[in-house]
């Protein structure tokens, strides 16, 4: 894993583009445009340096594969989630509070 780049929204939108990924996050843009993953992208920087919200490409042999995200760090309760794309299909889980 790594933090999430501008370039990465190429292949994030290749990603959210499969509903079953996107159904299951509550954050990310629908549709799934390039022009929206590179705006999304560049929130995840603005999110980092403001210490708000963690994102994370997934990467499977230097390929991204998916996200991970910690966000509403600054709220009442941070959140989690992980969206990944397999050969098979896509699997997603919602966000959830993580373990205190």
């Amino acid at each position: 894993m790594r933090p999430t780049e501008a370039g990465d929204a190429q292949r994030m939108a290749q990603i959210q583009s499969n509903w079953k990924v996107t159904r299951m996050l509550r954050l990310a843009p629908w549709p799934a445009t390039q022009a929206a993953m590179v705006e999304w992208a560049d929130l995840h920087g603005q999110e980092w340096a403001a210490g708000t919200a963690y994102r994370f490409a997934v990467l499977l042999d230097r390929v991204m594969i998916g996200a991970a995200d910690i966000d509403d760090i600054d709220g009442p309760m941070a959140r989690s989630a992980i969206g990944l794309m397999s050969p098979t299909g896509a699997k997603a889980s919602p966000a959830r509070p993580p373990r205190r």
